[in-house]
């Protein structure tokens, strides 16, 4: 499967300046622009554990729908609500031929 379009979620635990969002965007972005692939950036400033997040479901929602060839985070912790959910998305992902985790 050739990658072209990719799905970036980020996800900051507080909107602090030690939590500064660019620390993940940029590298993300910058491996996009290398590899040459057009990409959606999700961004949502929550905690770990917190069942609301938006940008997270739309994501999730639109993956789902074939819209991306792969979902491209900073690192796992960055993804999952729990352990337990960061696994099932992994599955889910792995599962899945048209999508992929990087």
């Amino acid at each position: 499967m050739e990658i072209k379009n990719i799905a970036i979620y980020v996800r900051n635990s507080t909107n602090e300046e030690r939590q500064n969002p660019e620390t993940q965007i940029k590298p993300l972005k910058e491996k996009c622009d290398r590899e040459k692939w057009t990409y959606t950036i999700f961004q949502e400033f929550a905690s770990g554990s917190k069942e609301s997040r938006p940008e997270l479901d739309k994501m999730l929602s639109r993956v789902r729908k074939n819209e991306f060839d792969a979902v491209l985070v900073w690192r796992l912790d960055r993804l999952g609500r729990s352990l337990k959910h960061l696994l099932q998305l992994i599955e889910e992902f792995k599962n899945k031929n048209e999508s992929s985790l990087v």
